[in-house]
């Protein structure tokens, strides 16, 4: 950690005051409390930040905390797949308060904030007081903490998340409804419903869009719209997340993936909320569609022909 002043970029003085009382900040990663001492302090893959944290969605320089005697600040070092605090996405410094979340590529890191007793000005203790405690530890002494992997990762493959392959060991600029939804499966499986939603919902939205619009959605976009909107049916147990990924894929006359079918036939499909109409339609649409398909895909549309209604 570098013993510099924080201040907004381009500016010498922090981007705002604080409350004028003096806080002593914390990051709280994997049950472990890190200290942060004023100046700057930052996150990401390379071992020449302050926090190492092995992520293929971290970049080398991925964070950057700015901390003063009364304020700490958040800002992305411009990094491909952002920063997000509380699930929103941080555009500039963003102030940082106790019990905050950051998300950083899927790792999630809480910020910890609390009265520095240690900078208020107090009379000189009796004599029969024992001596200050130590100090905290200085940025030399701080371990770099490098996580094990999440202890349950998603599966991804070269097309989609959430199905089998080997996962990419570089970082890359990669598509946004990827990210997310990479980012969501973490908030399904911390049982975090509101925030999963609010992931996705945005992308799921602009898909149901273009393809209302006649334009051609890719197959990587189409497989992780039909799994994940099956996915966010079952866990929030609202059927319009498999509505609207049945309308899309019904627009592109494309069978859903098999993980998707699976979960649209065991669960979604009764759910009181799911609308029995989006489904017959896209059985229809996937018929009239079926010249186009390849054997392959033609039995994923036998296997959704199937499918009745709970």
């Amino acid at each position: 950690m570098r013993n510099t002043p924080a201040t907004w970029p381009g500016r010498s003085v922090p981007p705002t005051r604080g409350s004028g009382e003096a806080r002593h900040y914390s990051l709280v990663y994997r049950d472990r409390e890190i200290p942060l001492a004023r100046g700057e302090f930052v996150i990401g893959r390379s071992r020449s930040c302050d926090l190492v944290v092995q992520d293929m969605l971290v970049s080398r320089r991925h964070a950057r905390l700015l901390v003063s005697k009364d304020a700490l600040f958040v800002e992305d070092l411009g990094t491909p797949n952002g920063v997000y605090v509380n699930e929103m996405p941080v555009a500039g410094a963003v102030p940082l308060r106790d019990g905050d979340r950051l998300l950083v590529g899927t790792q999630e890191i809480s910020v910890s904030a609390s009265p520095d007793i240690s900078d208020r000005e107090t009379a000189p203790p009796p004599a029969n007081v024992g001596p200050r405690p130590p100090a905290p530890l200085t940025e030399r002494e701080m371990p770099i903490v490098e996580p094990s992997p999440p202890p349950q990762p998603v599966e991804v493959s070269s097309s989609h998340p959430g199905f089998d392959g080997e996962e990419t060991q570089r970082t890359e600029k990669q598509d946004g409804l990827l990210v997310m939804a990479r980012l969501a499966d973490r908030m399904i499986s911390m049982g975090r419903k509101e925030a999963a939603v609010r992931l996705l919902d945005e992308h799921f939205l602009e898909i149901a869009s273009k393809a209302r619009q006649g334009r051609v959605i890719p197959p990587d976009v189409l497989e992780t719209v039909g799994y994940y909107g099956m996915k966010l049916a079952d866990f929030t147990r609202d059927g319009k997340w498999a509505d609207l990924a049945l309308e899309i894929h019904t627009l592109a006359r494309r069978p859903l993936p098999l993980k998707a079918i699976d979960l649209l036939e065991a669960d979604v499909v009764k759910l009181p909320s799911f609308d029995p109409t989006r489904l017959s339609e896209y059985q229809r649409a996937l018929h009239d569609g079926l010249p186009q398909l390849s054997p392959a895909e033609r039995a994923l549309v036998e296997r959704i022909s199937q499918i009745v209604p709970g």
